[in-house]
């Protein structure tokens, strides 16, 4: 164990969906825990003759035939939406629902995360269950590092490293899955989680990618199984696109000829020139290029609760790390140098990457603050081998020398 600077970021889902609003096109004031309704002007004879028409609202009191344990067992099978469904009904409702031990610490700790869910469409896919089971578990789901971020379309939490580098974290338009894997979309969007991906940069922080609209994206791997379930199996799945795309080259390639005969004088007739297939429009080398490119596209933060400290962490990171990852300039490019700092950690587990870490003798308090990153990344602090944080105040300085 060994002593070390540290920094929290203030905005952990920056190039991934978030709800910031300097980072995202999706308005300012909204509410996430009730749909992300936007909050606007306000139509009360609208509202009058609605209730009119729908008649009177139901007062009946549940919790009084039905104990109140029970009612929370229920609710907890329920996924985002229904829940917000049934927090609308009335008062009553919203008051049981407010109750739920588990969507009370998740509207109260993890608000961003929530938000971006019924946002994107999510909200009806993620059982909230699922969801507080993984805000009370710290891993990663494919390796043992601290997992930062959340998977929209299994709900699944994970690390940064593994989100733009693991194939089961891939995503993909929905239209370009229809068109590459030759599924209808109604076959994709019936089967498989949706999310409505909002405009925003996304990807690798040393080379983000932007989106201008709004972008339907789902999950490379749920696609893929959609087709093994056709098939039996994956690899004949592969193999039935491999074959579709060679048929459909072969007579493309053959309506060429005939149509560059014709210009040579050979036939009579001379017709537009044949379009490409649809299946051919994406060859695999051009779909595996746009997969690096859609990293990031189905994730969000997603805090730790810790049950036995009632505690929430979002994440700390080493800052001399962070300072060795951080670009160099060389011409009109950005490099990235140095070793990672994808890697997030706990108060518990980071004094023993500081044993480890090659830089962090060399690190001074605050040197991140010269690169003008420190409202994203947040403020350093000292963290000692105790695991405690035992500064957040960026105007004292601190001796390393005496560490």
């Amino acid at each position: 164990m060994a002593s070390g600077i540290a920094h929290r970021r203030t905005k952990p889902a920056i190039a991934k969906i978030n709800i910031y609003p300097d980072t995202s096109n999706w308005g300012l004031d909204w509410r996430s825990a009730e749909g992300c309704r936007r909050s606007g002007k306000s139509y009360p004879m609208k509202r009058a003759y609605y209730q009119r028409r729908v008649g009177p609202v139901y007062n009946g009191e549940l919790g009084a035939t039905v104990p109140l344990e029970l009612v929370h067992e229920i609710m907890l099978e329920l996924d985002l939406k229904s829940l917000g469904n049934l927090r609308g009904v009335n008062s009553h409702f919203k008051e049981m629902v407010d109750s739920l031990p588990p969507y009370k610490l998740l509207l109260e700790h993890a608000p961003q995360t929530l938000g971006v869910m019924f946002r994107t469409g999510a909200a009806p896919f993620v059982p909230i269950k699922e969801l507080y089971a993984e805000f009370s578990q710290p891993s990663c789901h494919t390796c043992d590092s601290f997992g930062q971020c959340i998977f929209l379309p299994t709900v699944r939490r994970c690390c940064e490293s593994c989100l733009q580098s693991r194939a089961e974290f891939y995503m993909i338009p929905l239209n370009t899955a229809s068109v590459y894997y030759g599924l209808t979309r109604a076959n994709i969007q019936n089967k498989v989680p949706v999310v409505r991906c909002p405009p925003g940069a996304y990807g690798h922080p040393w080379r983000w990618t932007t989106e201008k609209r709004r972008t339907c994206f789902v999950s490379v791997e749920q696609v893929e199984a959609i087709g093994a379930e056709m098939f039996g199996s994956k690899d004949d799945f592969i193999y039935a696109i491999f074959e579709k795309r060679e048929e459909a080259n072969e007579i493309y390639q053959r309506r060429l000829s005939e149509w560059a005969a014709s210009l040579d004088g050979e036939s009579d007739q001379v017709g537009p020139k044949p379009r490409l297939p649809r299946t051919l429009s994406i060859s695999s080398i051009e779909f595996t290029r746009l997969v690096d490119k859609w990293t990031c596209r189905g994730a969000t933060d997603l805090p730790f609760w810790d049950p036995s400290k009632r505690t929430a962490e979002s994440g700390v990171y080493c800052s001399a790390c962070g300072i060795h990852r951080c670009f160099k300039r060389l011409g009109n490019q950005w490099r990235e140098v140095g070793p990672g700092n994808l890697d997030a950690f706990t108060l518990e587990t980071i004094p023993q990457h500081f044993k480890e870490c090659p830089h962090v003798r060399t690190y001074a308090f605050g040197d991140r603050y010269a690169l003008g990153n420190d409202k994203e990344l947040g403020q350093d602090f000292l963290v000692n081998e105790k695991a405690s944080q035992i500064l957040d105040n960026p105007a004292i300085e601190l001796s390393i020398a005496t560490w």
